[in-house]
């Protein structure tokens, strides 16, 4: 499996990196269930702050958002 590997955190720094590159400067809002702790881990880990959270009401789960700001991305050790 690769799960736990680090490779979302890594997909996200480049994708924050990209959006940095073209000019953007304004934060970007990412959001994930609250019950998948992977998820929140790396978005956690790349320098997100949780904004709110709130209840999906098309499906029922708790939702969580958080904010990330476009700075130098953190490196992901294994």
């Amino acid at each position: 499996s690769e799960r736990g590997k680090g490779y979302g955190g890594q997909m996200l720094g480049l994708a924050l990196a990209e959006g940095r590159k073209s000019g953007l400067e304004e934060p970007v809002m990412i959001s994930c269930y609250k019950e998948n702790e992977p998820s929140r881990r790396t978005i956690l880990g790349q320098g997100g702050r949780m904004e709110r959270e709130f209840i999906n009401l098309a499906n029922g789960k708790w939702e969580q958002v958080f904010t990330l700001c476009f700075v130098e991305p953190v490196e992901i050790r294994n």
